[in-house]
């Protein structure tokens, strides 16, 4: 279904944000607000949708591709970083301790 589509079979926007009342959740007695209608764009949002297609008794659908969405959220993998690089003396940076570093910021240690 489009926006369009949901706000004829309402009969205006002030009329679909009173179908649409209490939220997704059905809780509470309060209309959506007209505002956030007109931020749907081309279509409403999926569990908007849904819910129309209930409060229309199926005159509205879902539209197909929405139908599809997986459920499940994968999460992108990002690369490690490698735990030390090489100087270019060909050692390795981690190698420091923690007390020749500050020793080194210091002063009181030589440039390896």
């Amino acid at each position: 279904m489009t926006t369009d589509a949901a706000i004829r079979h309402f009969g205006g926007v002030r009329q679909l944000s009173e179908a649409l009342k209490g939220g997704a959740h059905g809780f509470g007695d309060r209309a959506i607000a007209v505002q956030s209608i007109y931020l749907w764009g081309e279509f409403p949002p999926r569990y908007r949708q849904f819910e129309i297609e209930i409060q229309t008794g199926g005159a509205l659908k879902v539209e197909e591709r929405l139908k599809a969405v997986p459920t499940k959220r994968t999460r992108k993998k990002i690369p490690r970083r490698a735990a030390a690089t090489e100087t270019p003396d060909g050692t390795n940076q981690s190698s420091i301790s923690v007390g020749d570093f500050f020793k080194h910021l210091s002063g009181d240690m030589p440039n390896p």
